[in-house]
């Protein structure tokens, strides 16, 4: 079985990212030790913390289906496909990364207006290897998201795009829940343990923070690009990863190469600002107080730093396999469900036989 649409890179160029992304993992970790060293000052033994972080982010039980035909075993734990065996990896960590279409995330507006879930990232991390896959999430995904009215009233489950799971919630916490639920649904019920919300000012703050990031060179209405790079700065650089032509049918899908180029020119700038000042990434970090939300605590950073000390041994990255379409009025996402399934076997299981 073939991994889907994996970005591939040249040997030489994986060995230098491999090299970024470990520097990368140390500067999250050195921000994660300082918050979990803080609990500690408070009284609270970093033993006790590790369990409560593994406890927390365990896949003891899980309830995982398959398509129709596939041969699933204690709740999706073994699985039988195309003639192979397969075990879900008990390992693996997921968290989505959620980017809101939204200037300020911390103020709540009205059931089905309250932002929407415009960049979507799922990171997959397998502590007992090292190993991290970061799931690329179209937006326009159509999927089952529950309808509340504007009092917080259930009313119906409708099918939907993904991103506007995220208008359906009374507080940033209740929508990005509402996000993992339609995801989480639609992946087969794989697990997502936990979420990191950040709204569009944080992009502008932080990329001026880091004084511009250079990335690909689009045309003006952002719809191929030309060949060139070009410096970004706070306004600009929003528009990078936010502005598409809503008149093309496909064009989120451009959006998300921008938005994936931007990401990497913006590691790659705190990277190198990083070996220059170690502080950058604590700066960073403080800096981001009122412009995140995320549910992962002391407890599960705690966990995570000590399973990754030594770095990420290999990351890959995957776009969902798909088709969009026209809708009634905006375009829609058709996930192709076996493509999609082949890819949950390939990062959350271990085949055995």
């Amino acid at each position: 079985m073939s991994k889907q649409n994996k970005n591939i890179t040249s040997a030489d160029r994986s060995d230098k990212k491999k090299k970024i992304r470990r520097v990368i993992l140390w500067i999250l970790l050195s921000v994660a030790i300082i918050i979990a060293a803080a609990a500690v000052s408070a009284g609270v033994a970093m033993g006790v913390m590790y369990n409560k972080g593994r406890i927390s982010m365990s896949n003891e039980e899980i309830k995982v289906t398959a398509p129709q035909g596939v041969e699933i075993i204690d709740d999706g734990a073994e699985v039988h496909y195309n003639g192979g065996k397969y075990n879900f990896n008990k390992n693996i960590i997921s968290i989505l990364i959620i980017g809101v279409d939204k200037e300020n995330l911390l103020d709540v507006g009205d059931m089905g207006y309250n932002g929407q879930a415009d960049a979507l990232f799922l990171l997959v991390a397998d502590t007992s290897t090292g190993e991290v896959d970061l799931i690329n999430i179209s937006r326009d995904s159509m999927v089952n998201v529950d309808v509340y009215t504007p009092d917080g009233t259930y009313i119906t489950n409708r099918k939907m795009q993904l991103c506007l799971s995220y208008a359906y919630g009374k507080d940033e916490q209740a929508s990005a829940e509402n996000v993992i639920k339609s995801l989480s649904e639609l992946m087969y019920g794989v697990p997502i343990n936990s979420y990191f919300t950040m709204d569009i000012a944080a992009v502008r703050m932080l990329v001026d923070k880091v004084g511009g990031v250079t990335v690909p060179e689009y045309t003006d209405n952002y719809s191929k690009p030309t060949g060139r790079t070009v410096t970004l700065w706070g306004k600009d650089a929003e528009k990078y990863i936010r502005e598409r032509n809503t008149n093309v049918l496909d064009s989120n899908l451009v959006r998300m190469e921008r938005q994936k180029a931007f990401i990497s020119a913006f590691v790659s700038r705190t990277v190198e600002l990083t070996k220059k000042d170690l502080m950058t990434p604590i700066n960073l970090y403080n800096s981001l107080d009122g412009y995140i939300y995320t549910d992962i605590g002391p407890e599960e950073v705690t966990y995570l730093a000590a399973n990754f000390m030594q770095g990420v041994a290999n990351m890959d990255t995957y776009n969902v396999a798909g088709q969009v379409v026209k809708g009634e009025q905006y375009a829609e996402y058709d996930v192709d469900m076996q493509a999609l399934y082949e890819l949950i076997l390939e990062v959350f299981y271990v085949k055995v036989e």
